[in-house]
Order: C-alpha cells, then structure tokens, then sequence
C-alpha cells in the first residue's frame, strides 16, 4: 500500500494537482494538512478543525473505517492498519486558545537535526512508549520556502510494520529554470492565483496551470541573464504587474522573499 504525507497551504492549485498526482503515481493513501477543500464522501475523514484529514484515493478505493477525530487529529483504519494525521498548533492557535506560546521545535538527529533537545528527547522517548518508528531518513528537508528549510513532518509506523516499510521524500526543485529565485514577488504571484480558475479534463486543467504559472513567474521574477531594461523590451514595456521595491544597495527592484 502506497501513502502520501503533504502540506497544501491551503492552495486550491496545490490540491487539483494533487488529485491529478495520487493518480499518476498510483497513491493508495492520501494524509493531507492544510487543505483547499475537504471532500463530502466516505473516503474522507477530517479533524475537528478542518486543518488535516485522510483521504482514501486509490483506484479501486479502499473503503474507510473505524473513524475517529478531534481538534488535532483524524484516525481511520483501512485493511486492517490504522492512519493517524496528527497536526500540531501552530503559535497564534496556541496563543488564543490557551494563553500560552508552545515551547520551541523540537529536534533530534534521528530525523536530521542537527543536535537533539529536550524536546525531541521527549518525543523519541514517547515514540518508544507507544512502540513507533521513525521512518524519516537522511536530512532533506520536508518543508522549504524563500531560502529557508525545515524537517517538521514526521513519519512512523507501528514497529510490526516497520520491516516491510520503506520512506522517500518526492523531489521538489529549490529554484526555477531560467529565473533570479531571489527577486520573487509573492504578494504578486499570490493575488495573481487568486484569480486562477479551471474547468475541463485532468490534462487540460494541467496545461491551464502550467500556463498560468509561465505568466505568473515572467510577472514577478527577473530572468536570469537579463536586466531590467532587456525584459521591459522584450514585453514591449514596462510590465503594470511589477510592484518596485528596494534592494540594499537603493536600486530598484522587486520584493525580494
């Protein structure tokens, strides 16, 4: 059985691709954190506050049962295992609703850290409690935006299970081809995806996106190898879509991330 650990920040975009994806790679089990949408079917579970949920999307579905869920969790068994999506607090939730901050991340080089804390002490110690493993490896980051990287998505399984499992993180691309990744725009390519809509096959509304995201990198990322001038010539203008900004040095630029 194949599954599928994600994040999709809440992007419409990021789950329709998602949708296309767990069919081409043939994704049995989905465990999803921050999504657009939740599905109203009886292959989807999700966790009092809408935030993360499993989703059954292998083709033929697996049906789900035994659910169970709370303000940070969703549970449900399929062939006899069971799927736990556990998202912790962020630091607003915490603060509202309990007046306190949470402690800081914890670490531990079992999952590539570079040194453990008391807080990564702790949870080890409870993996071990519950007869968990660790099936992370290596130190690639599970988590990167705008030059910053972190290892906080943990994967475990029961120990009985261990053997048999295997773990990989998906290659992602830590910059764009043909683009200054450092002179992005986010407020730009956010408000310009707002305004993304879809509609056809699979393959269409891949082609859409992929479009889509062409103009939206042209919009709010210099290209490499060309100066400001050169692509305002080679659009024919000045492009109404760049917002100037500062760069250190007092030349004007885009908002760096």
């Amino acid at each position: 059985m194949k599954s599928l650990q994600i994040n999709l920040n809440h992007y419409e975009v990021a789950q329709s691709l998602l949708e296309q994806n767990v069919i081409e790679k043939n994704v049995d089990m989905a465990l999803i954190s921050e999504q657009y949408r939740n599905k109203n079917s009886g292959e989807w579970v999700t966790n009092n506050s809408k935030k993360s949920a499993i989703w059954s999307c292998g083709n033929p579905r697996r049906q789900i049962s035994k659910k169970k869920y709370g303000n940070c969790f969703a549970r449900a068994h399929v062939n006899g295992i069971a799927f736990t999506c556990l998202q912790y607090l962020r630091s607003r939730d915490c603060r509202r609703r309990t007046g306190k901050s949470p402690r800081r991340n914890a670490w531990a080089t079992e999952w590539g850290s570079p040194q453990t804390n008391a807080r990564g002490k702790a949870l080890l110690e409870s993996f071990a409690a519950l007869d968990l493993v660790l099936l992370n490896s290596g130190t690639k980051p599970t988590f990167s935006r705008a030059g910053t990287s972190f290892i906080n998505d943990l994967t475990l399984v029961n120990a009985g299970l261990a053997s048999g499992s295997s773990w990989e993180k998906w290659p992602t691309t830590s910059s764009v081809p043909g683009y200054k990744i450092e002179t992005l725009d986010v407020e730009m390519v956010q408000k310009l995806f707002e305004d993304l809509s879809t509609s056809g096959s699979a393959e269409e509304r891949a082609n859409h996106i992929a479009e889509y995201t062409k103009v939206a990198c042209d919009a709010s990322m210099h290209r490499k190898g060309k100066s400001h001038q050169e692509e305002d010539l080679h659009t024919g203008g000045t492009n109404p879509l760049r917002k100037p900004g500062k760069t250190a040095t007092g030349q004007d630029a885009h908002t760096n991330a």
